[in-house]
């Protein structure tokens, strides 16, 4: 994540997003915000540290995300 020229922190998107349908994420103090840049006005917000159990449920496949692959 970068900060823009207003010094706020930019949205940041996985490698695997192509300029359609993105999951964009921003860290924000002691929490992170999600949104879906199709429709940026929805926001969700997590503390960070739920954030970092749920990005670690998705490395470790608890999920069922087997099919999924990591750049």
């Amino acid at each position: 994540m970068t900060r823009g020229g207003s010094g706020a922190i930019e949205w940041g998107h996985s490698s695997f997003c192509n300029g359609g349908a993105c999951v964009e994420v921003r860290p924000l103090g002691e929490r992170v915000e999600v949104r879906d840049s199709e429709n940026p006005g929805n926001i969700i917000s997590f503390s960070a540290s739920n954030w970092r159990d749920f990005v670690a449920g998705i490395k470790n496949d608890e999920f069922g995300n087997s099919g999924l692959t990591e750049r």
